[in-house]
């Protein structure tokens, strides 16, 4: 009973300021979305000439950078995923851009400091978002990203209709 009351009276309010950043993640995502020109950024990354698989690794890629500078993955995921919805044709297939998108904020979540889960794990751990995320797990990342670029590559090249 005790350390229910532990975790009910001082652990769960202690959590108050993540509790909010989550709700209010993914109306900024998509706020933030409605207010990038759609037309500029698809001219821009030169969509129609990308091949998908890169098109892939870089939404994966943008949300890890997202949380680098502390944007919630939730956010970025929710801005890409409002954004790519507007952008037209795009060089891949929906259900593959929820998986980059998806993907990118699993490793996100394992490789940002800032990231939800890790300032969750750093409080309770003790260990800094930083410690955790670019002294542990920064190979990690990198490898799962490379691992993703290449199964981004196989199921883009057609092998599978």
């Amino acid at each position: 009973a005790e350390a229910l009351q532990g975790v009910t009276v001082i652990g769960l309010p202690s959590f108050l300021r993540e509790a909010v950043s989550l709700g209010c993640a993914g109306f900024i995502g998509t706020l933030a979305a409605a207010l990038v020109p759609s037309e500029q950024v698809a001219a821009v990354l030169s969509l129609d000439a990308m091949p998908g698989w890169v098109f892939l690794s870089l939404l994966s890629l943008f949300v890890w950078l997202g949380g680098q500078v502390a944007l919630s993955p939730i956010t970025t995921a929710v801005f890409l995923g409002s954004l790519v919805a507007e952008l037209g044709s795009v060089p891949a297939d929906p259900t593959l851009v929820v998986l980059a998108i998806a993907a990118g904020t699993a490793i996100c979540t394992l490789g940002a400091p800032f990231a939800s889960g890790t300032l969750m794990l750093a409080r309770a751990s003790g260990y800094s978002g930083v410690e955790l995320t670019w002294r542990w797990n920064l190979l990690y990342t990198f490898l799962s990203m490379v691992v993703l670029a290449l199964v981004y590559a196989l199921l883009t090249s057609g092998l599978f209709n």
